[in-house]
């Protein structure tokens, strides 16, 4: 399917300011409204899916553990971590995956359910892009990165004072992502339409009668009576006798009500007749129920389904474009009535189906790595080169200040660290010893993970915070490889480095210089309003950080199985660290995918 030719949101709120709603403009130029979950429900959604991942996570690692262990008791779970292989065991197919299940529960949930998890769908709240459908795959990582803004300092204290004070109840993350979160309208199908028997009635009055019966529980006893007469007196139907008793008269007017909806009013000599207006209105809704219906049911076959029925997918854009008239026609006619709330309805569920992108995940990858990323690499080129330069700087300022000052290495190197080198050892000769090479790995690739995300997102104090991941990082490595040469061995640290370092400082290099352009987005938005030159910035620089998440595997692998390990040498590990900064090089330029010479992105 296309995507949508125009769309708009706005968010508004509505006269008595009891609603806050979100409008979209839809293709067919119909607009949409749909109300914004409150701070209320998103913490509580929040708070069940916070609940269920950690179930989730402590379920399955306590499951392996029993496993491996052979019972629940304290004695299983000793033995469960006795042997080497047994740990390893309970590592890999345990703790590994429980931290997986906690940490992309959701992100993954998100994708797959479409803006949903299940705290959401608990609450019945759900999240939208911009254009009013299901959000991207990219814009759903955006928003989960960002978490680690929103969390600070606590309890995601700075995300809910954000969410407070702008109209969408947007935190951070959903600004950088474009996304917001909304109520899912109640599907209920078309429950009453007016039909031959109410001839010479107004459709819409006969609403109203239906609503207040829906009603008619909640509402006191005298209001309710009240209104039921004031109807009944203008439909020009009977009321119950003057004399009765206030409870018979209230089941009096409940009954007479019920017969009105079933066509058993009946039709006085003195019941006005209906205008023309009213009998075609009538006409017409008789006639197009079924083709509602008919619509209603294409959509729920269409839920959960991989494949697609050509000829229905046909019907129901054919029957998309006259259920826009229809809904215009509603709203003019119609209007607060229960009729136009189930059309609103039925077209946002028809909008999300038909207009929401397909994923073609090989495609995509392609486009991301031919187009993409060479692109965003060519507009991150004086950021980028920015960024070298506070690292490049930082560290020999780090180096400088040591050198000269020796015993300022206690700022950038634990006193276990000191000790060890004062002893004439480095900190890393007897790593595989202490840490097998499998659990070093995952450690050392989630702390640079961690690293480059924190440099990403902390650009978010308009480049500031960025400047300071990199300093700090600059000033670190720079004053241990001083402190390591004051003792001769710095030559031993590098030999130690090279092999994973080359990737693994580029990436976050690579990371300040994406947080460098949020910084510049916020500071310069240019003819935009700052956030859509912030959410621009991230939806750029976010695939080049993605990107360089998954290069940091890599480099983790590396620096858990051969940098530790003496029997690599020097040369070996240079090779193995230029070639993998080659191929790093070679797949952010767009030359991996396609070795024909580039046309540079300015000039195409």
């Amino acid at each position: 399917m296309t995507t949508p030719a125009a769309t708009q949101t706005s968010a508004a709120s509505t006269a008595g300011g009891a609603r806050n709603t979100i409008s979209l403009i839809s293709a067919a130029g119909v607009e949409v409204e749909e109300e914004i979950a409150g701070l209320g429900s998103r913490s509580l959604a929040f708070i069940i899916d916070w609940h269920l991942r950690i179930l989730l996570a402590l379920g399955w690692a306590l499951l392996v553990i029993a496993i491996v262990g052979g019972g629940i008791d304290r004695a299983a779970f000793d033995a469960a971590f006795e042997t080497e292989d047994s740990r390893k065991l309970v590592f890999y197919a345990g703790l590994l995956p429980a931290s997986l299940f906690y940490f992309f529960y959701h992100p993954v949930l998100e994708i797959l359910m479409r803006g949903r998890t299940p705290g959401k769908r608990w609450m019945r709240i759900r999240i939208v892009g911009n254009d009013g459908l299901a959000p991207s795959a990219g814009a759903i990582l955006i928003r989960n990165v960002f978490r680690i803004v929103d969390s600070m300092p606590n309890f995601y204290m700075l995300g809910l004072l954000v969410a407070m004070i702008n109209r969408q109840h947007c935190r951070i993350g959903d600004m950088a992502a474009g996304t917001v979160l909304v109520f899912t309208p109640l599907g209920k199908g078309l429950d009453w339409v007016p039909g031959e028997e109410h001839e010479g009635l107004d459709p819409r009055d006969l609403d109203v009668a239906q609503e207040l019966l829906a009603r008619w529980p909640g509402l006191m006893r005298k209001a309710r009576m009240e209104l039921a007469e004031r109807l009944l007196a203008k439909l020009g139907q009977s009321l119950p006798d003057g004399d009765m008793e206030e409870r018979q008269r209230d089941r009096a007017l409940h009954r007479a009500l019920r017969d009105l909806l079933a066509g058993k009013h009946g039709r006085p000599a003195e019941a006005p007749v209906a205008n023309a207006e009213a009998r075609a209105l009538s006409a017409w809704l008789r006639k197009q129920a079924e083709h509602w219906r008919r619509i209603d049911a294409l959509l729920e076959r269409q839920k959960g389904r991989r494949d697609s029925d050509d000829s229905e997918a046909r019907e129901l854009v054919a029957a998309f474009r006259s259920l826009s008239r229809h809904l215009s026609l509603a709203r003019r006619n119609l209007a607060e009535t229960r009729i136009r709330r189930y059309l609103e309805i039925l077209f946002a569920r028809s909008y999300d189906a038909i207009y929401q992108a397909p994923i073609y995940l090989w495609g995509e990858m392609v486009r991301l790595f031919r187009y993409d990323i060479p692109e965003a690499m060519y507009a991150l080129r004086r950021p980028l080169a920015f960024s070298t330069l506070v690292f490049v700087g930082s560290g020999l300022m780090g180096w400088w200040l040591v050198d000269t000052y020796p015993e300022l290495a206690s700022l950038f190197a634990s006193e276990q660290m000191i000790n060890e080198v004062q002893q004439g050892r480095l900190w890393t000769d007897d790593l595989l010893n202490v840490v097998p090479s499998s659990v070093l790995s995952v450690g050392i690739m989630t702390n640079n993970i961690t690293v480059t995300i924190m440099a990403f997102v902390f650009g978010i104090i308009y480049g500031f915070g960025t400047i300071y991941i990199l300093g700090n990082n600059g000033l670190m490595l720079g004053g241990i490889f001083a402190f390591t040469n004051h003792y001769g061995m710095a030559d031993r640290l590098f030999e130690f480095v090279i092999a994973h370092g080359m990737v693994e400082l580029s990436v976050i290099v690579l990371a300040g210089a994406a947080g460098m352009k949020m910084g510049e987005a916020l500071i310069r938005p240019g003819n935009r309003t700052r956030q859509e030159a912030f959410q621009q910035a991230v939806g750029l620089a976010g695939k080049l950080v993605t990107v360089g998440a998954f290069l940091l595997v890599g480099a983790g692998l590396i620096e858990g199985y051969v940098s530790p390990d003496p029997a690599f040498s020097l040369q070996q590990r240079v090779l193995i660290g230029s070639a993998y900064w080659i191929f790093m090089i070679l797949l952010l330029s767009g030359r991996l995918w396609s070795p024909r010479r580039r046309t540079s992105p300015a000039a195409a």
